[in-house]
């Protein structure tokens, strides 16, 4: 019996340290990362590693918020727009379509899913040439209409994830709104979009940082005029000889991952249990 509590106590006792050896190295290049942020630009390039810096250097942020070159406000607005204008219609497309693969039995919906899924396997890189091929044919570069767009068509990951959490609801409430005469869309809007809160926090917070850290398609995209957060920070610190100032970078990184951190804690009990109940894990 002794032995089996030492067992239990030591597997514990185990799990804690390695959970705690994870958490520290996840944890570690974002310190790292703020701590960098305060620095000279001599005291992060300096060996051997200035651990913290002497005085910290809470310019590099005013430098970051006031720099013409970045224009923050403009670019912030630019950013806040795409991402809101994709996740809002791409959670509620996706959210409908989801409860429609779950709750409406037509001819094809297996096949219609299995062809759903097949999409996810096509790399993003494989379609970005075609798709810039057609948008600049039909007028839609440098135009903040094509993250509306893009929202319209879904997502299918949250699709799935949407079909896995609606098919858990019981028919008996189907049947009880089709009996008050309610149609499948009034179904979905009356019970279950106002039940989905869990899916709906996680799906639009996946939705809205997908965008909002996005470079490569924001910078394909768009040109100056229509400038997100992460185009201007991407190039807008560097010395007379081109190369970047770190510690500026580091700082406009910090500013650029807090709104995302603000999000994240003002939905965390949503986001904990749409972890539990879809099976995001």
């Amino acid at each position: 019996m002794n032995i089996d509590k030492f067992r239990r106590a030591l597997g514990s006792n185990l799990a804690f340290i390695i959970t705690a050896i994870v958490a520290v190295i996840w944890v570690f290049p974002v310190i790292w990362l703020i701590i960098s942020s305060l620095k000279l630009e001599t005291e992060l390039t300096r060996w051997p590693v200035v651990w913290f810096p002497e005085t910290p250097q809470w310019g590099n942020y005013t430098q970051v918020l006031t720099d013409p070159r970045v224009g923050i406000i403009n670019a912030t607005v630019n950013s806040l727009a795409l991402s809101l204008m994709f996740a809002i219609p791409n959670v509620l497309v996706s959210a409908l379509s989801g409860y429609a693969f779950a709750r409406i039995n037509v001819p094809g919906r297996n096949l219609f899913l299995s062809l759903l899924l097949a999409t996810m396997l096509i790399p993003y890189t494989v379609t970005i040439i075609p798709q810039f091929v057609v948008y600049a044919q039909i007028g839609l570069i440098n135009n903040r209409l094509l993250w509306l767009l893009w929202g319209l068509g879904g997502s299918a990951y949250m699709i799935i994830l949407f079909r896995q959490f609606y098919s858990s609801f019981p028919k008996e409430l189907d049947d009880a709104a089709e009996i008050d005469g309610a149609n499948p869309f009034a179904i979905f809007v009356r019970i279950y979009l106002p039940n989905s809160a869990a899916p709906l926090a996680v799906t639009f917070l996946f939705s809205f940082s997908g965008v909002w850290g996005d470079w490569f398609g924001q910078s394909l995209f768009l040109t100056d005029r229509n400038e997100t957060l992460a185009m201007a920070l991407a190039t807008a610190f560097t010395n007379p000889m081109g190369r970047p100032v770190l510690t500026q970078t580091f700082a406009g990184i910090v500013l650029y991952a807090l709104p995302l951190v603000v999000l994240y804690l003002l939905m965390q009990r949503q986001i904990t249990q749409g972890i539990l109940t879809t099976g995001l894990k």
